[in-house]
């Protein structure tokens, strides 16, 4: 991961409202950036990170003049992420956990 990477994501994590991380989308050269898997992120990206609020993801999925969304085949929206149970680390997808809450809430 180069430096100005580390630099906007440390930025990220700063910023206090949703409108202070959309505008540093906004500004950023290439949003492919987002789109790719670091290790220092434990083999996520950005945009599981920054799923929490949907309307980043729509900036960031959205056709925009720069175009530099990368092909859907060049990275995948969802990594195996670790979860613990337990005392044990496992590396799980993102929608199987939502798949497996959606079957706890149905037996409820």
């Amino acid at each position: 991961m180069t430096l100005p990477y580390l630099i906007m994501i440390q930025s990220m994590f700063l910023l206090d409202t949703v409108n202070e991380i959309l505008t540093l989308i906004d500004i950023q050269p290439n949003k492919s950036m987002f789109f790719k898997s670091f290790m220092e992120l434990d083999q996520g990206n950005l945009i599981q990170i920054l799923s929490f609020e949907s309307r980043i993801i729509k900036r960031l999925l959205q056709d925009g003049i720069d175009n530099d969304i990368p092909e859907m085949g060049d990275y995948p929206l969802f990594y195996q992420m670790q979860q613990i149970k337990g005392n044990q680390i496992q590396k799980i997808t993102p929608i199987a956990i939502a798949l497996e809450a959606n079957q706890v809430i149905a037996l409820n």
